[in-house]
């Protein structure tokens, strides 16, 4: 980045402040630091509170903030997304526990963030998140609390555990599952009705008119060697530290049924929801960076995948007054009053 005189030492700016500095920000104007100019010149100083060259990063305060307003917050206004994109993208969060269910607030609430897709969490009462350092796993697409630990998935199927339990004086990361040759354009995690992990993979092709990507297949691994009801000798724990799990892939769910989503994933037995077919998957438009944005078709990558004949079918038609509205993908709902 070139700029004629000395380098600013503004403070960093939140808030309406940042919007107005975006809007006064000159024609054509681009922040292309190298990576070693971003972390020496920036991220090392923001890190330590000190003055950065140019007030460009803007760190909100996820902790005061509502999460209702954190889509807002977070984000430039859409009249600019065009030049600066998503400051910080939040791909997913997941809970370890129901909060309401708590009351001594004994839970942990995890989060996949920023372009690298890494990890990081926070319990109730810390003033910070704790982040796990992009080196040890990135590029994650699923996470879930699973017997006392946070498990990981990333594209290419890679499954890691992230154990932050008072037996470490800092989270200790564990490879569960080495990375596979295929990448998938979506890999979910999880918990079947039987309580074993599933790993979903998803993948996409190019098609349709107009042209999208749009769900080709799913294939379904289960992760055997964790512990838990069938998936070992009926063990309480997650396995041994250091353990290599076994991915099989299986052809056939039997009485359950996936939801697949970008806000939540889960396994229920078909017969104990009427209407809900068995041995398939239902599944929404989540795949962010392939179908972005969604005006001014809306979300369509919304079906269901039959496994018995590898067909699909729609679970809702988007209508003709709703083509051009720019909502968001669909998310699931778990009732409470169901069993």
């Amino acid at each position: 980045m070139e700029a004629d005189g000395p380098p600013l030492s503004k403070p960093r700016l939140e808030g309406d402040a940042w919007e107005e500095f975006l809007e006064m920000a000159p024609p054509g104007f681009r922040f292309t630091p190298t990576d070693s100019e971003l972390v020496t010149h920036y991220l090392l100083k923001r890190a330590k509170s000190l003055p950065v060259p140019f007030p460009i990063t803007y760190v909100p305060k996820f902790i005061r903030i509502n999460p209702m307003e954190l889509p807002e917050r977070v984000c430039v206004r859409a009249r600019m997304r065009h030049k600066f994109s998503y400051e910080l993208h939040i791909l997913k969060v997941v809970l370890s526990h129901d909060p309401s269910l708590m009351p001594n607030n004994a839970f942990v609430v995890g989060a996949i963030f920023d372009m690298a897709r890494s990890l990081a969490y926070i319990k109730p009462g810390d003033n910070k998140w704790t982040y796990i350092p992009p080196i040890k796993m990135s590029s994650l697409t699923d996470a879930i609390y699973h017997l006392g630990k946070f498990y990981v998935v990333d594209g290419y199927s890679g499954m890691y555990s992230v154990d932050i339990s008072k037996s470490f004086s800092k989270p200790r990361v564990e490879v569960v599952a080495p990375r596979t040759p295929t990448k998938a354009n979506k890999v979910y995690i999880v918990k079947s009705h039987e309580g074993d992990l599933l790993l979903v993979q998803r993948f996409l092709e190019w098609r349709g008119n107009p042209r999208r990507w749009a769900t080709s297949c799913f294939k379904i691994f289960k992760v055997l060697g964790l512990g838990g009801c069938s998936s070992g000798a009926g063990s309480s724990a997650a396995g041994s530290y250091g353990q290599i799990v076994e991915r099989v892939e299986i052809h056939s769910l039997g009485d359950e049924t996936l939801f697949l989503g970008d806000n939540y994933s889960l396994s229920v037995s078909a017969s104990d929801y009427p209407g809900c077919q068995p041995n398939c998957i239902y599944y929404t438009d989540d795949t962010i960076g392939y179908n972005m944005p969604y005006y001014p078709y809306g979300s369509r990558d919304t079906g269901i995948y039959y496994l018995l004949d590898r067909s699909f079918a729609p679970h809702y038609r988007v209508k003709t007054k709703q083509k051009r509205v720019p909502i968001p993908p669909p998310v699931w709902i778990v009732p409470t009053l169901l069993p």
